[in-house]
């Protein structure tokens, strides 16, 4: 698998980013039905709304990735609302 032009090398797959990188962003875009450009606002956003994860699991099983899964998803959500500034936070 190739990664922007590189050998695959393991990543830390903790964010949405990551993870669209390592998948591709055609693919990533082709498996939850959106047009390149708004797959490329959501990696540049770090943000997959959640209307989209059943179609990017099915997307993943069926090119035989592992690495998609609804726990994986839902863990790096939980991770992204933790680490946002909550309202109303002393600076």
């Amino acid at each position: 698998m190739l990664l922007d032009g590189y050998p695959w090398y393991p990543i830390e797959m903790d964010s949405f980013r990551s993870l669209i990188a390592s998948y591709g962003l055609g693919a990533f875009a082709a498996d939850i039905g959106v047009p390149e450009n708004t797959a490329k606002q959501m990696r540049k956003r770090n943000s997959v709304s959640s209307e989209y994860w059943q179609a990017w699991v099915r997307g993943a099983e069926a090119r035989g990735r592992r690495d998609v899964t609804y726990e994986r998803l839902a863990k790096i959500s939980a991770a992204k609302r933790l680490a946002a500034p909550t309202e109303g936070a002393a600076a």
